[in-house]
């Protein structure tokens, strides 16, 4: 899905993906399955770039400290 993605902006993701928020610093949060898990990516608009940071449980990511990633 992102490597056809032309995004721009967090407006420009949350048009294709509802369920994102953005938390600062290039790093967003998507809800996956009914928000049971949680992927966390940092994304570079410029170079059109996606690194994932984290995958995991609600539960995991209720434990994780965000300004670290």
């Amino acid at each position: 899905m992102t490597s056809d993605a032309d995004w721009q902006g967090f407006n420009d993701i949350k048009k294709q993906f509802n369920s994102v928020d953005s938390v600062g610093n290039g790093l967003f949060i998507f809800n996956i399955k009914g928000n049971d898990c949680r992927l966390i990516v940092r994304i570079i608009f410029r170079t059109r770039t996606v690194f994932i940071r984290f995958v995991g449980t609600h539960q995991q990511y209720d434990l994780l400290d965000i300004s670290k990633l």
